[in-house]
């Protein structure tokens, strides 16, 4: 734009002429004078006035100036050495500006010790909450939907899977899920895909081996306490917090090998322990019992000859056991009446009482 206004300069009434007189002011410009589409674009949108009133030195001056600013950058480009010195020295110039020692670079507070942060806690206060109803799937996909919820539509589903585990929750809330291997895997509420979809497969956010599956879901929920089992009938006690995993890979809590697998990961809320095996025996002990550990193989929980640990449920001596059978109905033993199933830990139990389902869990 500048060799543009130069050139109009060098012949101003040539220019102004133009202007006045020709159809086509910008194709007899470029053509008067070989510019450029942009340079005669940039004349005609002056004033005429301000053509008279264009310095030739004034002109050359920013002419030269950005000539040799082009250069200086175009250097720069070539040459990574340049550039780094250039950062030097700028480095160096802002040193002199803003350093310690200069009036504004002056430090003007004092250290002090700062409290402890939970990250955790910081990345949690950022995330809305919202209730959430997450829905897991026979063959792995899972999804959240807005709100708590106990419809589920099932044409929500793939063809061929079906609703494995719901679970109400809220968008702040982790996640915990444990794998047939015994390993805990930590999704976020927030991370989960929304529910208007058939959501995603799981194995696309945890790192889930292959040939195992998953057996439960459910909410983390700090100081909580659960007692984890395999089939075979080993178990312990372990807290929620020993279980959050902070990578894809999971956590490892009960250790399986073989063609054992983890069975179930069930919430304590009592002093007292119910099990009963696919063999049709109940026996009922005390948790103490069981040693709480943050990971392990465990202790035995009750001895099969055939068979291995169909269900367990914890219950407070005080109000007694109860359970649902498949017709809804509840039934509740106190501990008296749990006399002859209350035995020490690892021993065969008896046959449960009359009304318990027949599917050996507490749960018809």
């Amino acid at each position: 734009m500048l060799d543009g206004y130069i050139i109009a300069y060098l012949n101003l009434d040539e220019v102004i002429r133009i202007i006045r007189e020709e159809d086509d002011a910008k194709a007899s410009l470029i053509a008067a004078f070989s510019l450029t589409d942009v340079q005669a674009e940039a004349i005609l949108n002056m004033r005429l006035r301000s053509l008279r009133k264009l310095e030739e030195i004034e002109l050359r001056t920013e002419h030269k100036a950005l000539t040799e600013e082009k250069s200086h950058l175009e250097a720069l480009l070539a040459s990574e050495r340049k550039q780094w010195g250039e950062i030097a020295r700028q480095i160096g110039e802002l040193k002199k500006d803003y350093g310690q020692d200069t009036e504004i670079g002056r430090r003007r507070t004092s250290f002090s010790g700062v409290s402890d942060v939970d990250l955790d806690e910081v990345a949690t206060s950022m995330i809305e909450r919202e209730p959430i109803t997450v829905i897991l799937s026979e063959k792995g996909w899972i999804r959240a939907i807005k709100g708590h919820t106990t419809e589920i539509d099932e044409k929500g589903f793939k063809t061929g899977d079906r609703l494995k585990l719901m679970v109400h929750a809220q968008t702040t809330d982790k996640l915990l899920l444990l794998s047939t291997g015994g390993k805990v895997h930590t999704l976020g509420g927030d991370k989960l895909p929304g529910g208007r979809s058939q959501g995603e497969p799981v194995r696309l956010m945890v790192d889930i081996e292959e040939g195992q599956d998953l057996v439960d879901l459910f909410v983390y929920r700090p100081g909580r306490k659960r007692v984890i089992a395999s089939r075979k009938g080993d178990g312990f006690v372990v807290a929620e917090d020993e279980l959050i995993a902070n990578t894809r890979k999971g956590k490892q809590v009960l250790n399986v090998s073989g063609t054992e697998e983890a069975k179930l990961i069930v919430p304590v809320e009592g002093d007292m322990v119910a099990v009963i095996g696919e063999n049709r025996k109940l026996l009922v002990f005390g948790i103490d019992q069981l040693p709480e550990m943050g990971r392990g193989k465990g202790v035995r929980l009750q001895k099969y000859k055939d068979g291995g640990l169909s269900d367990l449920k914890t219950f407070a001596a005080s109000a007694g056991l109860t359970w649902t059978d498949s017709s809804g109905r509840t039934y509740s033993k106190s501990m008296a009446d749990l006399g002859e199933w209350v035995a020490e830990r690892a021993t065969a139990g008896r046959q449960p009482p009359t009304g318990f389902p027949r599917n050996n869990r507490f749960t018809g």
